[in-house]
């Protein structure tokens, strides 16, 4: 895993040096997600790239209700599942840090959400 972070983050707020940290406490962002195709041109072979980010305000809770979080199939298993987060939703504007994620060959790209949901709406990242 990778993690970039940017020094200016517009919107987030500085937790004073002695606030405990907590990665699993829900952040104020709610949770957007969309999935891009990329080309792997050593390849010559397009592979699926999920994007999780902060989403606006409009979308607050949505990615917490069942009704319009998220929906997908798993590959092979066909079950339908959920995860916490709105597809497609809206962008909230600003930098924010990027954490990069490659999962093992063998792995599905969703089978992280348990570490993206906490860390995309979180407000400090160290």
């Amino acid at each position: 895993m990778i993690v970039v972070s940017s020094t200016h983050q517009k919107g987030l707020t500085k937790m004073p040096p002695d606030a405990a940290y907590d990665p699993f406490e829900r952040g104020r962002f709610p949770v957007g997600v969309r999935t891009i195709e990329a080309l792997d041109s050593d390849r010559n072979r397009l592979f699926n790239c999920e994007i999780w980010y902060p989403a606006t305000v409009e979308h607050a809770g949505q990615d917490l209700a069942f009704e319009t979080q998220d929906a997908f199939s798993v590959p092979i298993r066909n079950e339908q599942r959920r995860q916490a987060a709105v597809r497609n939703a809206a962008a909230e504007r600003g930098n924010y840090p990027l954490v990069v994620f490659s999962h093992a060959s063998a792995f599905h790209r969703r089978g992280a959400q348990h570490f993206f949901a906490p860390i995309s709406p979180a407000t400090v990242m160290s």
